[in-house]
């Protein structure tokens, strides 16, 4: 699920799955057993009706669309969490299997039936992304806060639309382009040798959209209160601190107790608005500085360091910065090594939340509220701004 939040927000978010493919049925609620997570056996699209599916080989890319022959002999370098890197030809990994009729409806009809109005839509239905989108335009108009969307760079299905026209759909809706959560998998036109690899073509990622402060779905100005706060949880959720903070300030403006605060999303938003308030504000300068220069190498290097440190924490024997200056590159290689025997990628990983070991020393209040509903990755986040910030100005 796109919205992977920490489970003490259950008590107000109910997922709803929606799978076309209906013996992927078993498998998606055999991975998703917590109780606010219902699936529905539907295919989404633009029009209500039956259309051709087709199964592919490897079952995550089956779709509505053709494979497009043209990247038939593109290949695509894998590493698996479980196993030892390989090679995955297009051609092999979109052959078709067999094809099938399902029976699609768009999200409108479904809403119109009986189903609630989503306040956030993740789509990842290989190139029928806008196909989707297109059939919850009454959705996107009268409640959707945020999409994220798969969203392919290349035509890798016949036809498929491509992340432009998602991005422009969406724009003209109401929806900024927020930024990209994910980019993964890249492909390359030719196959090459191990040591003839360089940067390859990027295939795909998933993009994230959040809906314009102007343009709520509102009603009067609790709905707007409502909608407002929604989407400030939304934008955390996806570390976009700045958009929240404004959300919860437009939430504010409108009514001061918005109806979210029974749930918990609505009193974490709460506890951060109050936290920001209690911050010492201070920002960076309007304009440089006259005379102002670079800063010594000797200051890339303590904020090199400072996000090694971020990551490790602590070397087993010495801290990086005792060793930083005197012999940086000794410092930057024994901290490689270091990551690489936890087993934990420098600049990656699992979401936060999850890693307990998240040190809660010299928290500000604001970066304290994060820490306490379980938003470690949002937390460290923060802080690693902060005091970066404050490494450059000092």
């Amino acid at each position: 699920m796109a919205l992977d939040v920490p489970e003490i927000f259950d008590d107000g978010i109910r997922h709803i799955l929606y799978e076309a493919d209906p013996e992927a049925i078993p498998d998606m609620r055999a991975r998703n057993r917590r109780p606010n997570v219902e699936i529905v056996p539907r295919g989404l699209g633009a029009h209500d009706g039956p259309q051709r599916f087709h199964v592919t080989m490897n079952r995550y890319g089956s779709s509505l669309f053709q494979p497009n022959p043209d990247y038939r002999d593109y290949v695509g370098e894998v590493h698996p969490t479980d196993g030892p890197p390989y090679d995955s030809r297009m051609g092999d990994w979109c052959a078709v299997d067999r094809s099938i009729d399902i029976e699609l409806r768009r999200l409108d009809t479904l809403v119109r039936d009986g189903l609630p109005s989503p306040d956030f839509l993740s789509l990842d239905v290989q190139g029928g992304e806008l196909a989707v989108l297109e059939g919850a335009a009454g959705c996107l108009e009268r409640s959707v806060l945020a999409v994220v969307s798969e969203v392919e760079f290349h035509r890798i299905y016949r036809d498929q639309p491509t992340f432009s026209e998602i991005a422009a759909f969406l724009d003209s809706r109401g929806f900024d382009f927020a930024g990209f959560t994910d980019l993964r998998d890249h492909i390359s036109p030719r196959r090459a040798s191990i040591g003839l690899r360089g940067r390859a073509l990027q295939a795909w990622g998933d993009a994230l959209f959040l809906r314009r402060l102007t343009h709520l779905p509102a009603r009067d100005a609790s709905s707007g209160a409502l909608a407002a706060t929604k989407l400030g949880f939304l934008a955390m959720a996806f570390g976009q601190v700045e958009f929240a903070l404004a959300a919860i300030e437009h939430a504010r403006a409108l009514s001061p107790d918005p109806q979210a605060a029974s749930f918990r999303y609505g009193r974490f938003m709460r506890d951060l608005w109050s936290a920001a308030g209690r911050m010492e504000a201070r920002y960076l300068p309007d304009r440089p500085k006259p005379g102002s220069s670079r800063r010594p190498a000797r200051n890339a290097y303590r904020r090199a360091m400072r996000a090694l440190e971020e990551r490790l924490v602590r070397w087993p024997e010495q801290r990086i910065r005792d060793v930083a200056l005197a012999r940086p590159q000794e410092a930057v290689l024994r901290a490689l090594c270091y990551a690489m025997r936890r087993g934990n990628a420098l600049f990656g990983g699992a979401r936060m939340w999850r890693d307990t070991s998240v040190q809660c020393q010299g928290l500000t209040a604001f970066e304290r509220v994060l820490h306490d509903y379980q938003m470690h990755d949002i937390c460290r986040l923060v802080r690693h701004r902060r005091l970066t910030t404050i490494d450059e100005l000092d």
